[in-house]
């Protein structure tokens, strides 16, 4: 379903998953990346709605120049949280009653990512955080002041103190048209890095920024990338697999999916020389 909210001012465009069964139903929120819309990411609310969560992805306003800043897109994340609980039972309402306001998690890609960790870092309601290449840069190429363009790492990683998976690539960490589209000062090794909760880093090996999207040819922005190794499908339904197991363990307490991000299914991963990974602090 659709629906449309506003937040900080702005009219902002909602993209709702919602399973085909009883709640009440953890929710996930899904931030989209800096010029990329989340008609992109459909692939993961279809899939996160098969195994029973309702997922919520805002279009926020943006582009290479002008839009909001990203202290702005904070306070519109967390109008869509606060919008997801005052709907969650509401029966005729776009969430059909079906939600379970203790239980949201955050994920997101690119800059969707940042915001997620940086909405985690300040905002006590969501019991996990997934970020896809989260990239920690301020203000696009043009860059920005810190007071519009918080860093989340280092300085806001010890305020997050839920679990997070950290999950990326290394192929666009240098290089690329106007820079690396994510990188190495920037990328998800760093947030890893200085994670003081239960934490996950897992590497997509061969993987480029722009894998993860539904369409990874999605001409100018995903030019701007310089391409992998990766077969992007693959990349796709393993990033899939890892975030729905991940919710599962931490929003749903079922301990057995845990193989698929730390144990044998994941171990299998690597020895098939798709990932690395990492884990810390009692994940």
């Amino acid at each position: 379903g659709t629906s449309t909210i506003m937040t900080d001012g702005t009219q902002v465009p909602l993209t709702i998953f919602t399973p085909d069964m009883a709640g009440p139903l953890p929710v996930v929120v899904f931030t989209h990346g800096f010029q990329l819309a989340a008609s992109q990411y459909a692939s993961y609310g279809q899939h996160l709605a098969s195994w029973g969560y309702i997922v919520v992805m805002p279009d926020f306003p943006g582009g290479l120049i002008g839009g909001p800043n990203h202290r702005q897109l904070k306070v519109m994340l967390i109008g869509v949280i606060d919008w997801t609980i005052d709907n969650a039972m509401v029966a005729d309402g776009p969430l059909a009653g079906k939600a379970d306001a203790t239980k949201i998690a955050l994920a997101g890609h690119s800059l969707g990512g940042k915001l997620s960790l940086l909405v985690a870092s300040e905002d006590g309601r969501p019991s996990a955080v997934f970020g896809v290449d989260p990239v920690d840069a301020g203000g696009g190429p043009f860059g920005g002041s810190e007071e519009d363009f918080p860093s989340v790492t280092p300085a806001l990683m010890p305020q997050i103190s839920i679990p997070m998976v950290l999950l990326g690539e290394t192929v666009n960490a240098t290089g690329g048209l106007g820079g690396a589209c994510a990188p190495a000062e920037d990328n998800f090794q760093q947030y890893y890095l200085h994670a003081e909760s239960k934490a996950l880093e897992i590497e997509m090996l061969g993987a480029n920024h722009m894998s993860f999207l539904d369409d990874p040819e999605c001409g100018f922005t995903c030019s701007a990338c310089p391409d992998g190794s990766d077969d992007k499908a693959t990349t796709r339904r393993l990033t899939r697999r890892y975030m729905t197991a991940f919710f599962h363990v931490y929003l749903k307490s079922q301990e057995g999916y845990r193989s698929y991000i730390t144990g044998d299914t994941m171990n299998a991963d690597v020895l098939d020389g798709l990932v690395a990974f990492e884990s810390k602090n009692g994940f």
